[in-house]
């Protein structure tokens, strides 16, 4: 959605600047169309990051994932996550100024035993 904004921001900045020059508002669509297309390979590049250090849990040496910080992208590739409940682990922690402790992330967000012990292994605070 912001992405969607963002290039009608850069539409009308190219309408007003300089009297609507055609310049500037092909200017302010080129750069539109650039951030409408680089935001989802950016955000693959990082889900995919985070997959390949969470595909051998075993090798981690450090958890790797502050989930006061992680966006939504993030927490769908946790275990016990899908799109829907990431999305509602960001907004229980925008609402509740963050999370306190794991054990207060795991009741709000119902997280069972056995995602807990391999969670344990990925997430901080």
């Amino acid at each position: 959605m912001w992405q969607l904004v963002l290039f009608a921001y850069f539409i009308i900045l190219g309408c007003l600047v300089k009297s609507g020059s055609i310049y500037n508002i092909i200017f302010g669509i080129v750069l539109g169309i650039i951030i409408l297309a680089c935001v989802p390979v950016v955000i693959e590049m990082k889900r995919k990051k985070i997959r390949d250090k969470i595909q051998d849990i075993n090798n981690l040496e450090a958890p790797v994932i502050n989930i006061n910080k992680a966006p939504w992208y993030i927490f769908d590739e946790l275990p016990g996550f899908n799109r829907v409940s990431a999305k509602k682990a960001v907004w229980l922690r925008n609402k509740n100024q963050g999370y306190s402790s794991l054990e207060v992330f795991y009741e709000l967000n119902n997280i069972d035993e056995k995602n807990k012990q391999l969670l344990n292994k990925i997430i901080f605070i």
